[in-house]
C-alpha cells in the first residue's frame, strides 16, 4: 500500500495543484503582452479546480491507506471526470502564437497523465497494485513537463 500512497502524491488532477516540484525556468521571456496572454484565464481555471482536486486526493489517499482498492478506483474515476472537465475548459482557450506551443505541451502532459490513470484504475479494479511502481517514473516525468509548460505560460497555480 505504501507504493500506492506514494503514487497518489504525483497523480494530481491533470494540470492542477500547487507547484511543489522544482521549476525549470523558461529560457526566454514570452513576447505576448499581458493583455493577450492566456495566463489569467488558465490561472483562474486552476484556482477553480484545485480545491476539488485536493478534496478528491484526500479521499483517494484515505481509501488507499485503508486498503479499499475499489473505493480508491472510484475516487480516481471521479478525478478523471473532473480532469476531463478541466481539460475541456483549457482546450477552449485561444492562446496567442507564442503561447500555443506551451499550451499544447501542457495539455499533452495532462492527456498522457489521464491515460496512465485510466490504466491504473483498471488495474486497481482487478486488484493488481503492481503497476503503481511501474508508472510512477512516467507520472513524475509528466508532472515536470506540465510544471515547465505552466511556468512558461506564467500560470504557477497550474504546475502541480
Amino acid at each position: 500500500m505504501r507504493t500506492l500512497v506514494a503514487l497518489l502524491a504525483v497523480l494530481t488532477l491533470a494540470g492542477c495543484g500547487s507547484t511543489t516540484r522544482e521549476a525549470v525556468p523558461s529560457p526566454t521571456a514570452p513576447a505576448t503582452t499581458v493583455e493577450d496572454s492566456i495566463e489569467p484565464q488558465l490561472s483562474a481555471l486552476c484556482t477553480q479546480y484545485n480545491p476539488t482536486a485536493e478534496k478528491i486526493n484526500a479521499r483517494i489517499r484515505a481509501h488507499l491507506e485503508a486498503g479499499a482498492l475499489d473505493d480508491a478506483a472510484d475516487g480516481f474515476k471521479e478525478y478523471l471526470a473532473t480532469a476531463a472537465k478541466f481539460d475541456a475548459e483549457v482546450a477552449a482557450l485561444d492562446p496567442p502564437d507564442d503561447e500555443a506551443g506551451a499550451l499544447r505541451r501542457y495539455r499533452g502532459a495532462n492527456k498522457r497523465n489521464r491515460e496512465l490513470m485510466r490504466e491504473f484504475v483498471g488495474d486497481l479494479e482487478a486488484g493488481d497494485t503492481s503497476t503503481a511502481s511501474a508508472i510512477k517514473e512516467d507520472v513524475d516525468r509528466l508532472q515536470q513537463a506540465r510544471l515547465d509548460a505552466a511556468l512558461e505560460l506564467g500560470a504557477d497555480e497550474c504546475g502541480g
